[in-house]
């Protein structure tokens, strides 16, 4: 009796443990299908980060700059041809200088910043003649011709040809030069707007007086006889020249 009972209670608790471990393997299997799923998950957002930025360095640092560099920073204009250049060969200078398509303001042009700052430059280091003067306590007239004779005469040279197509920026520049010499000679002198207008009136009424010149004909003279015919322009790097801007100030 007592064999049979204990075999029997043997038999149980084999069953019992039996029944635990498929429970505890049951349990693992969703654990570990879990894990290998976050893993999976895991790799597949790293890869695609890591070919985001490869992707990255290889479009913006082969490609991209490539296109930049062809086309130019003023191409990213509205346009319907943004990357159309034509250069074009001077024969004077031999200078290869880009054509504009749309003939805008010198504003975009370097070389005509380049020339207003080499004029202000220079202006400014003649300033140092007329600071030593005036520590000589010299008199206003003699600080006044040496600025004429030595600024201004660089402001001026050839402003007709330049001065309208300046920025505003650069205007302020050369202005500066001139409140700066003002204040060394402690009299008042014409800004360069008078200054251009000054020049421009002298020189159209020049060509004016003399029929052979080439751009004689420009300046005709409408039926009433008190008024210049004005010339259309349709860009401002046109409207902003000589020949339109003196016909301006004639007509006012």
């Amino acid at each position: 009796m007592f064999l049979f009972a204990g075999s029997k209670a043997d038999g149980g608790s084999d069953r019992r443990t039996i029944h635990r471990e498929y429970d505890i393997l049951d349990k693992r299997k969703p654990v570990t299908a879990l894990r290998a799923g976050e893993d999976r998950a895991m790799l597949l957002g790293l890869s695609m980060v890591l070919f985001s930025v490869m992707m990255y360095f290889v479009l913006g640092i082969t490609v991209l700059r490539s296109y930049t560099d062809r086309c130019g920073t003023e191409c990213w204009r509205r346009s319907r041809y943004p990357c159309l250049q034509v250069y074009v060969s001077l024969n004077s200078s031999g200078k290869v200088v880009r054509l504009l398509h749309n003939e805008e303001a010198q504003e975009s042009n370097p070389e005509n910043q380049n020339h207003t700052t080499t004029i202000t430059k220079k202006a400014r280091q003649r300033l140092f003649f007329l600071r030593r003067l005036r520590r000589f306590k010299m008199d206003s007239r003699i600080l006044c011709n040496s600025y004429r004779c030595t600024i201004e005469s660089i402001l001026t040279s050839c402003i007709t040809a330049w001065y309208g197509s300046c920025t505003a920026l650069n205007r302020q520049a050369l202005q500066r030069v001139v409140k700066t010499a003002q204040n060394f000679t402690r009299t008042e002198l014409p800004s360069m707007g008078d200054l251009y207008s000054q020049r421009l009136r002298k020189k159209a009424l020049r060509i004016i007086k003399r029929p052979h010149y080439p751009s004689h004909k420009l300046f005709s003279l409408l039926p009433s006889g008190r008024h210049y015919r004005i010339i259309l322009t349709r860009t401002t790097r046109f409207s902003d020249s000589f020949i339109p801007q003196a016909i301006r100030l004639l007509n006012n």
